[in-house]
C-alpha cells in the first residue's frame, strides 16, 4: 500500500519522467515513487512530465516556470481543435450526463480502499490520486482505447475492435476493476442502442452477444461517439472528463468533499485531462499500458474490506 510522503503532498515537489528520474538517481540525488510517478525530493531545479506514463512523453523535462508566451506556446489546450455539429454536441453531451443509466456512480475503482486506510483522507490526498489514476491508468489505457476504436469503427474495421476490447479486459489485473468496465459498458451499449440506433452500435452489441467481444465501458463509447460524427479528440477528451467527474462525485461521499471542492477540483484538472488525450490519442495499440500497481493492489484489497458502499 502506498503511504504518503512529504515529496508527493508538498507544493515545492516536482513531477519527473522516469528517464529524468533514472539519472537523478545514477548522480547521486535521491528520489521517490508515488503513486508510479517519480518524483524528485528536493524543490531545486524541478522538472516535470506533461503525461508520465510507461513510455516517455515528448513534451518530457519542461522548465518548471515558463514564461507567460512559453506557457501559452506548449499550453495542451491550444494543441485540441474541433467543431462539432448540434446533432454530435447533443448526442455528446447525452451520453456524458450523469443521468445516462450506466451505473459509474456505483464504483470507486479502489479509492474507497485508500480512504478506510486513512490513505486518502481530504482535498489534497484525493488530487493525488485522481492525478495518478488519470494520467497513469485511464488515459493510457481506456482513454487511448477509446480514440483507436473510434478510428477503427469510421473505416468498418470490426477485427481490430474486438482485438482491442479484448487486450483492454487483459490490461484490468483486478478482478472488480474488469467487472465495472463490462458491467458498465454493456449497461451503455444497451440503452445507447435503443436510443441512437445506429448501424455502427448494432454490429457492435452483436458481437458482444455472441462472446466474440467483451462490453468494455471505453469500447462501447468510442463505438458510440464514431456512429455521432465526433472526432476521435472529442471523444478522448470527452471520456476521460466524465470519468474524472465521476470519480470526483465517490469521493465527496466517501472522503467527504463538499459540492463546491469537489467542482473545483475537477476545473483544476481540465489542463491535465487535456495532456492526457493528447497523450491518448497519439498511442498506438502496442503502447497500451497502466502503471500503478499500487492502486490495482487497493483495487483487489476492496474485495475483503469489511463494509463497503461501491462495487469497486
Amino acid at each position: 500500500m502506498w503511504t504518503p510522503t512529504a515529496s508527493s503532498s508538498s507544493r515545492e515537489s516536482r513531477r519527473t519522467c522516469w528517464s529524468c528520474a533514472r539519472g537523478r538517481r545514477s548522480s547521486g540525488d535521491s528520489w521517490a515513487s508515488t503513486w508510479g510517478t517519480a518524483t524528485a525530493s528536493r524543490s531545486s531545479r524541478g522538472t516535470r512530465c506533461c503525461f508520465a506514463t510507461t513510455i516517455p512523453s515528448k513534451r518530457c523535462c519542461e522548465r518548471s516556470a515558463p514564461t507567460t508566451s512559453e506557457a501559452a506556446e506548449s499550453s495542451p489546450v491550444s494543441g485540441l481543435s474541433f467543431t462539432l455539429t448540434d446533432s454530435a454536441l447533443q448526442c455528446l453531451l447525452q451520453l456524458t450526463n450523469a443521468g445516462f443509466p450506466t451505473g459509474a456512480f456505483s464504483h470507486s475503482y479502489g479509492l474507497e480502499t485508500y480512504v478506510q486506510a486513512g490513505t486518502v483522507h481530504d482535498l489534497e490526498t484525493f488530487r493525488a490520486f485522481a492525478r495518478a489514476y488519470l494520467q497513469q491508468a485511464l488515459a493510457p489505457t481506456d482513454g487511448a482505447v477509446v480514440g483507436l476504436v473510434h478510428r477503427a469503427v469510421g473505416e468498418r474495421a470490426w477485427e481490430p475492435v474486438v482485438r482491442l476490447d479484448r487486450t483492454l479486459t487483459a490490461l484490468k489485473v483486478a478482478r472488480e476493476p474488469r467487472a465495472a468496465s463490462l458491467k458498465t459498458g454493456r449497461a451503455l451499449l444497451r440503452v445507447a442502442t435503443e436510443v441512437f440506433r445506429t448501424g455502427i452500435l448494432e454490429r457492435y452489441a452483436a458481437l458482444v452477444a455472441s462472446g466474440e467481444a467483451r462490453g468494455n465501458l471505453a469500447v462501447a463509447f468510442g463505438c458510440v461517439m464514431g456512429s455521432a460524427t465526433v472526432s476521435a479528440e472529442v471523444a478522448v477528451l470527452a471520456f476521460l472528463t466524465s470519468s474524472v467527474t465521476s470519480l470526483t462525485a465517490v469521493a465527496t461521499r466517501l472522503i467527504p468533499l463538499s459540492p463546491t471542492a469537489a467542482q473545483r477540483l475537477v476545473r483544476e484538472f481540465h489542463e491535465d485531462i487535456t495532456r492526457a488525450t493528447l497523450g491518448a490519442v497519439a498511442r498506438r495499440e502496442d503502447q497500451l499500458a497502466s502503471s500503478v500497481p499500487a492502486i490495482d493492489i487497493a483495487a483487489m484489497r476492496h474485495e475483503r474490506l469489511y463494509s463497503r458502499l461501491y462495487m469497486s
